[in-house]
């Protein structure tokens, strides 16, 4: 008999065990959470599509997308040869509008998924209308950044540049990527796997009617969520981690691990932080404008998406703090120069206003950004790596 005893430390827990069993079974298991307290209610919704997850599965592991926490290396269901095409399409650059698009529109089957991008090839190289399709811009969404920033084109010549990138054989490509996914392997695993996140579902909305996120992040901005619901859209492929996205006005994707339970609230403070601060861009178009001007840039709509990664992350770190108690880095962008300006202004509003006002923030955050040298060296080499 092996006499052995072993100290198992995963984050801040450290458990003894005497056994190989036993330590072998805690480090290779995964957590199953429940959640209890005072049910408040929050504007939340939940619900499992197999569009979305299919589509987002095969664009990660064609490489278009990214994710943490799921096995790539186990992935299957299409060819080498398929994922080249996929990733040398024109989906590499217009990704987010075609998955936005189908997030936005109703549609769960693979039938639907292949008709309504049927429909959206239709709508950008013939001029078909669809009820069916609510892009990821819509053309009055679009014209009200038109009037602030000229420079991005009009509404056609928008629509021409996607058409350009996401040309018939693009569309072609990844109907036919789907498809072959969904019969060699995705049908199958789905099954199963949608009944699992049937059940994170249930238990997710538990969470956020107990955590209630998005009333946080409505206090912790000074701002109010337009919609009555926040639908949120659990992806499977984006364990711990990845590319999710949202959809105006009031759809967001978010992570599917059994910890995502205890960090939905991350998820939303994001995804639901750019839904909730539309339009600052336009207001404050000006001042952005002079930053782009300081920085001899010419796309200022460019600049101001930059920006807002900022804010919104700054808004993700406000949020993780209220939860958490302390300060974390979340965000890519949480150490550098923009990021401790925007920090330092949102601490100073706070201290200066009675309740935060978050066009004071941005005010005078950008009036910072225009006065600091370093923060616009930093600006430059995010516009030079785009």
């Amino acid at each position: 008999m092996i006499n052995a005893k072993f100290k198992v430390k995963k984050g801040p827990i450290q458990t003894n065990f005497l056994s190989v069993a036993d330590a072998e079974y805690f480090c290779s298991s995964d957590p199953e959470i429940e959640i209890k307290g005072d049910v408040i209610g929050d504007k939340t919704s939940f619900k499992v599509r197999l569009a979305d997850n299919l589509l987002n599965y095969v664009l990660v592991i064609s490489g278009i997308n990214y994710t943490y926490g799921f096995p790539l290396d186990r992935a299957r269901g299409l060819s080498l040869e398929t994922r080249l095409k996929l990733y040398s399409s024109g989906l590499k650059k217009e990704w987010w509008f075609l998955a936005a698009s189908i997030l936005a529109s109703e549609v769960d089957t693979l039938d639907e998924l292949l008709d309504i991008l049927t429909e959206l090839e239709s709508f950008l190289h013939d001029g078909e209308k669809s009820t069916r399709i609510r892009l990821a811009f819509t053309e009055d969404e679009y014209e009200k950044i038109y009037n602030v920033y000229p420079e991005v084109g009009t509404w056609q010549q928008y629509i021409d540049g996607i058409k350009k990138r996401l040309n018939r054989d693009s569309f072609r490509i990844l109907r036919n990527a789907l498809n072959e996914c969904y019969s060699e392997f995705y049908k199958k695993y789905w099954d199963k796997r949608f009944r699992e996140m049937e059940k994170l579902s249930e238990k997710l909305k538990k969470a956020t009617d107990i955590l209630v996120p998005v009333k946080s992040l409505e206090k912790i901005t000074g701002l109010q969520f337009e919609n009555e619901t926040l639908e949120i859209y659990p992806i499977d492929i984006f364990r711990e981690g990845g590319g999710i996205y949202g959809a105006y006005p009031n759809r967001i994707t978010c992570r599917s691990s059994e910890c995502t339970i205890v960090s939905i609230y991350l998820d939303i403070a994001h995804e639901a932080g750019h839904l909730i601060i539309k339009d600052w861009d336009i207001v404050f178009n000006e001042e952005i404008r002079r930053i782009a001007s300081e920085l001899d840039y010419s796309n200022v709509f460019g600049l101001a998406n930059i920006l807002e990664e900022h804010i919104v992350a700054l808004i993700q770190l406000k949020v993780d703090m209220m939860y958490i108690g302390r300060k974390r880095i979340t965000h890519g962008f949480m150490n550098n120069q923009i990021f401790k300006i925007a920090e330092e202004t949102w601490n100073e509003v706070e201290k200066t206003y009675s309740k935060f006002d978050f066009n004071a923030f941005i005010e005078e955050f950008l009036e910072k950004i225009i006065k600091n040298r370093s923060a616009k060296e930093v600006l430059i080499q995010m516009i030079r790596n785009r």
